[in-house]
């Protein structure tokens, strides 16, 4: 992820019944010293509209939860994220995605078609 008030971001694959697989995001926002920087409310939707100019709708992150200060994600010895344990911690998630979907701090955005995004040829799934 490429956005200016993005310091750290993970994305990871989650399995899910009806479209076989989705990304979830768990960023941390930047910080300038202690203050977190002026930004204006930092949510799914912002996040997906700033990356549509850049990656596919399919490719967007259709979960996302926010770091607070001292959230450390689980590392290997060589300091690599372990996707399972912080699907687990942070998302609630094992395995498959729950049919039903809510978890508190988390953003999903279901399986919504945003007709107001800009949209590539590669993107119409055979709508007209």
């Amino acid at each position: 992820m490429n956005l200016s008030y993005v310091s750290e971001a993970y994305v990871l694959p989650v399995l899910d019944y009806e479209c076989q697989g989705l990304a979830a995001a768990l960023i941390r926002l930047n910080r300038l010293g202690d203050e977190e920087i002026n930004h204006p409310k930092i949510a799914l939707r912002k996040v997906r509209e700033d990356l549509s100019l850049t990656l596919e709708l399919y490719k967007l992150p259709a979960i996302l939860r926010i770091l607070e200060d001292g959230d450390e994600l689980p590392q290997t010895a060589s300091g690599k994220p372990l996707k399972k344990p912080i699907l687990e911690r942070y998302f609630q998630i094992t395995g498959y995605r729950p049919r039903v979907y809510i978890v508190p701090g988390v953003e999903f955005w279901g399986d919504e078609i945003d007709k107001t995004m800009e949209r590539r040829a590669w993107d119409w799934e055979g709508e007209e």
